[in-house]
């Protein structure tokens, strides 16, 4: 059981995943059927009626994907945005900023084949370049010391038992 509010929520939407690919199954299912029947029927007027549908669904699909593209292209620009306000933030507080690395996030549909980074025209103000300032070279670590050189455990066996030797099995 979820614990937590973002377990709970992680629930619900995998709940509603899971409830829109059923019912995205079933009306695959169901169209297969009906060409199906209507190919060994012969029927025209049905099979073009069931193509019309399809091409509405094809451009409904286009329609989703790409507005999925735009909300990632969106938040790439977010991301750069808030990386350069935090960067002029770790300037002007005088501390080096760390690198790290962006975050990813998962690109689902054609956009995963073809990122596009920000434009002009989504940012509203360009990033500008942060100088850094140079760290103090750390000294070099000293060697670690040697090993000590003692009894040593092998197989678990305790350090204090006499090391026999078992007898062949026979």
């Amino acid at each position: 059981m979820a614990n937590t509010a973002q377990t709970r929520k992680r629930a619900r939407q995998a709940e509603a995943t899971r409830q829109r690919n059923a019912s995205q199954k079933s009306a695959l299912r169901t169209a297969v059927k009906k060409v199906k029947k209507a190919i060994a029927s012969g029927d025209k007027a049905l099979l073009t009626d069931l193509l019309a549908s399809q091409q509405k669904t094809t451009d409904d699909l286009a329609a989703v994907s790409q507005a999925v593209a735009d909300q990632q292209e969106q938040l790439k620009a977010v991301v750069s945005q808030l990386a350069a306000l935090n960067a002029k933030i770790d300037a002007m507080r005088g501390t080096a900023p760390q690198a790290a690395a962006a975050p990813t996030f998962p690109m689902p549909g054609p956009a995963a084949a073809a990122p596009s980074a920000p434009t002009a025209s989504t940012m509203s103000a360009p990033a500008a370049p942060v100088a850094r300032a140079a760290a103090p070279k750390q000294a070099k670590r000293p060697p670690r010391p040697a090993a000590t050189a003692g009894p040593i455990s092998v197989g678990g066996a305790p350090l204090n038992a006499a090391a026999t030797v078992p007898p062949p099995p026979r």
